[in-house]
Formats: C-alpha cells, sequence, structure tokens
C-alpha cells in the first residue's frame, strides 16, 4: 500500500510504500517508527491519505 504523507500545514510532502503482511498490523500503528527511521519529519505522521488504486 503506498501513502501520501502530509505535513502539519497539510503540504504533501513525500510517499511512503508500507506492506501490512510485513508490520502485521494496523498501518498507523507503526507508521511513526517507519518514518522516523526514514528520516521524515516527524510532524509528517499527522496526515495521511491512502492512495486508491495502488498496491
Amino acid at each position: 500500500m503506498q501513502y501520501e504523507v502530509y505535513d502539519l500545514d497539510k503540504n504533501k510532502v513525500g510517499t511512503v510504500e508500507l506492506n501490512p503482511k510485513v508490520f502485521g498490523g494496523p498501518v498507523k500503528e507503526h507508521l511513526f517508527y517507519y518514518v522516523v527511521i526514514g528520516n521524515w519529519p516527524i510532524d509528517a505522521v499527522v496526515l495521511l491519505q491512502q492512495r486508491q488504486g495502488v498496491r
């Protein structure tokens, strides 16, 4: 699943590819860890919109 990542001002800062099978749980529970490890801005986790039709 590909997710669009936004900052606190609702500006798109990029996308992340998350595989639910790898995480073994709801994406939001693991997103903060993923974003920090991936060197994304921490505030980018605030808003997420799932991109439709992308696998």
